[in-house]
């Protein structure tokens, strides 16, 4: 379970899709919110991802968190 609380709609929202995409990643590769964001933007939990691209998924993650649409656990 991923903690995913919204609707069917708000799957369409790509800020949604990246977060619960990372959150798994982390989850089936034992690696910390960022090693999986680097991973989800590079193919590399290593890789080198665009500029800002991890402090904007941190914006994000903030966006999401404050419409309750994911539970953070």
């Amino acid at each position: 379970d991923l903690g995913f609380n919204g609707t069917p709609k708000d799957m369409m929202n790509p800020e949604v899709g990246i977060f619960l995409s990372a959150k798994y990643l982390s989850r089936e590769r034992d690696a910390t919110l960022d090693e999986a964001l680097r991973f989800y933007n590079t193919g590399r939990t290593d890789g080198t991802p665009h500029p800002d691209y991890v402090e904007r998924a941190h914006r994000w993650l903030d966006r999401i968190n404050s419409k309750n649409l994911v539970k953070n656990n």
